[in-house]
């Protein structure tokens, strides 16, 4: 390369680094010009639902947030709210050596794009039975005093439900439910109207639940 005063202080790799470097910088600029335009939600809204799932990154739903929360405050049972966010789930039931029978749930894998329900019956034709399923590793989630599983699904960001994330990065998610919520209501000799049921402390959660 012949000597040219000035332009040959750097060679031409670093004057192409350069180049690069402005260029990012000038579509950086015009990027956050079109965003302050366009608001984030209106783009994501204009894309067709396939490309979250090519692109394997979660879909936000929609910029009204207390819109969407009103609508998760219509949900009744964890079911619901995973079968809305499209994730496929499994319903388990645990009898503790007490006698009480504790319902679980299982996310069994990512998120399904055009699907209706997202619910799987146990042991029916979709249920995971392969070696690499088996071999996932398990996250269980165990909810607070006087909560239930919803407390983990309950918001209105994809993003911020942790299970949801776990479940996308290929884990094994479960979440049980302590004895006396609505989702363990159940004994297999007394009923909730029987004082019994309801003979138990922290310590029957904690070291037998």
């Amino acid at each position: 390369m012949p000597y040219i005063p000035f332009f040959s202080r750097l060679s031409l790799t670093e004057y192409q680094g350069m180049l690069m470097a402005v260029l990012f910088f000038i579509v950086e600029k015009l990027l956050r010009v079109f965003l302050v335009i366009f608001p984030v939600g209106f783009v994501v809204g204009l894309l067709p639902e396939w490309t979250f799932s090519w692109l394997k990154i979660p879909q936000l739903f929609g910029a009204d947030k207390e819109a969407e929360v009103e609508f998760l405050d219509d949900f009744t049972s964890f079911a619901e709210i995973v079968e809305y966010w499209g994730y496929p789930h499994e319903d388990h039931l645990v009898e503790t050596r007490d006698g009480f029978i504790l319902g679980t749930h299982r996310i069994t894998g990512p998120r399904v794009f055009g699907r209706g329900s997202a619910s799987q019956p146990v042991g029916g034709p979709d249920r995971q039975t392969s070696q690499e399923s088996r071999a996932k590793p398990v996250v269980l989630f165990w909810h607070g005093f006087m909560l239930s599983s919803e407390c983990f699904v309950c918001h209105p960001d994809w993003i911020n439900i942790l299970p949801f994330r776990l479940a996308e990065a290929g884990y094994d998610v479960w979440l049980g439910n302590s004895r006396g919520n609505k989702y363990s209501y159940k004994h297999m000799r007394y009923t909730p109207d029987d004082r019994r049921f309801w003979d138990f402390s922290l310590d029957e959660i904690a070291n037998i639940d």
